[in-house]
């Protein structure tokens, strides 16, 4: 995961399947020397990328409990269907 830019997930509609979207490196920058990897996926109809800060996870709520990956990805496992 680099400096603020976690892993993006790829979602499918129609499952509702997440998968979180990782490549082993060093975030980008710390290391001038670093070769990164690339990977593919395919993107079909109802198929996205969802994108997120830092920020999202470790946002916390009024019982101090912190908003987390896990959530995170619940929740884009509920929103994810709705968006066509």
């Amino acid at each position: 995961m680099g400096v603020g830019c976690p892993y993006p997930f790829h979602c499918c509609a129609s499952t509702a399947d997440v998968i979180e979207l990782q490549v082993d490196a060093y975030p980008l920058g710390i290391r001038a020397e670093t070769v990164y990897s690339a990977i593919e996926t395919s993107l079909e109809m109802g198929y996205y990328i969802v994108f997120c800060i830092d920020g999202i996870f470790e946002v916390h709520n009024k019982q101090e409990q912190m908003f987390g990956f896990e959530r995170t990805e619940t929740t884009i496992q509920a929103v994810c269907p709705q968006v066509r």
